[in-house]
């Protein structure tokens, strides 16, 4: 067992990958993939201009970047449409401006039959579970109005929820931290197990898409994150994004 379990949970979906594929934002968990796979690595930064904005990050067992991509500002420009076989896609949608336009991209380069693996943290066992739910309104006005930008106030709930006694800092103080946490992107996006199934389920009606989950934990099991495995399928006609929003139990 994994000294961090939620890695554990990981491994039986990165089992199911073969092929040619990448890894965007790997950062100090690089999936630990089958021998068949060949995998590129993507990034917005360098590992050492990660080094310098998270020092309390260990960068030992970061990789090499392959191709330095930026989801907030472009596209994934290395790759042609349906040409890969993978992508896995851990922990960095929270962090981007415009989250169903990546989500769109990250389709785009997969062929029929590729798979998406993608995680992202549970809000009720992290550092933002005081933090209110990202609606997906918000972020379909971002993905029609092509949002690539956050300013500095959009990372206040932070302050609000995570550090409520900076909201009581003069302004120039405050903006200091808002300013740091631009530059480190941090999160802006937050969901529960739950509400991030139905971003992805909703994004997917956007599309036309309609991939096949093949594996899936959620926040019970990792006590972490959501992760789940998903197979594109041929796209299909668009269905009503607001008309099959879906109300589950915690996955």
């Amino acid at each position: 067992m994994s000294s961090q379990p939620f890695l554990s949970w990981r491994q039986p979906g990165y089992d199911l990958l073969s092929g040619r594929g990448i890894e965007i934002g790997a950062f100090e968990h690089p999936a630990r993939l089958p021998a068949s796979c060949r995998v590129a690595y993507c990034d917005a930064i360098t590992p050492e201009e990660a080094q310098k904005l998270f020092p309390e990050i260990s960068t030992a067992s970061f990789k090499k970047i392959d191709h330095l991509v930026n989801l907030n500002t472009g596209r994934l420009h290395p790759f042609r449409n349906a040409s890969l076989d993978f992508v896995i896609f851990n922990h960095v949608i929270e962090h981007l401006v415009n989250p169903i336009r990546a989500l769109k991209e990250v389709l785009r380069v997969l062929r029929p039959g590729g798979m998406l693996v993608v995680g992202a943290p549970d809000r009720d066992y992290t550092f933002d579970r005081h933090r209110p739910l990202t609606a997906f309104a918000h972020l379909y006005n971002d993905y029609v109005n092509n949002v690539t930008s956050a300013s500095p106030e959009e990372y206040l709930d932070i302050a609000r929820y995570i550090f409520p006694e900076y909201m009581t800092l003069p302004l120039d103080d405050l903006r200091a931290h808002l300013l740091n946490w631009q530059s480190r992107r941090e999160h802006l996006h937050v969901w529960t197990s739950v509400s991030f199934r139905d971003f992805l389920d909703s994004s997917f009606d956007l599309f036309g898409e309609r991939p096949q989950l093949v594996y899936e934990a959620g926040g019970t099991q990792t006590a972490f994150e959501y992760f789940g495995v998903w197979r594109r399928d041929h796209p299909r006609g668009v269905r009503g994004v607001f008309s099959r929003l879906r109300h589950r139990s915690r996955p």
